[in-house]
């Protein structure tokens, strides 16, 4: 009696449980991996908002110690790995830390996609004046 129950009722349940495992995993995937991006680009922006107008003020004034230091108070959170703030030819005028390899000034956005390196996302800043820089996040 007990077998039949087994062979009647478990096992195709077993059976069915496994099959739609086995068809949802990959929309599953998909789906948290494009929260994922829309998540730490949300971050950036709301990141980014916050820290445009302290960073132009620092630009500004040109004083390259204390803009290493707000950018090091920046990245105090352990989510946010790296700030760089680079010229527009792509050189670094600050980094923060050490950046994750593929992460650098030269190395257009459109080169590095959001799961090689670390890297989230990419700001123009202080435009104006023929002296546009960049600001580049990266996190974990």
């Amino acid at each position: 009696m007990l077998k039949t129950i087994l062979l009647r009722f478990v096992l195709p349940l077993l059976l069915l449980a496994g099959g739609a495992t086995l068809v949802a995993t990959p929309f599953i995937d998909k789906l948290l991996g494009e929260w994922f991006q829309s998540d730490t680009q949300t971050r950036a922006n709301i990141l980014m908002g916050s820290m445009s107008e302290p960073l132009n003020k620092l630009i500004e004034q040109g004083n390259q110690a204390e803009l290493a230091a707000y950018l090091r108070r920046v990245t105090s959170d352990e989510r946010l790995l790296v700030v760089e703030l680079c010229h527009a030819e792509g050189t670094p005028l600050v980094v923060s830390g050490a950046p994750p390899a593929g992460v650098n000034c030269a190395a257009s956005a459109a080169d590095q996609a959001p799961d090689t390196g670390g890297f989230i996302a990419d700001f123009a800043l202080c435009r104006g004046q023929g002296h546009e820089r960049r600001l580049r996040l990266a996190g974990a």
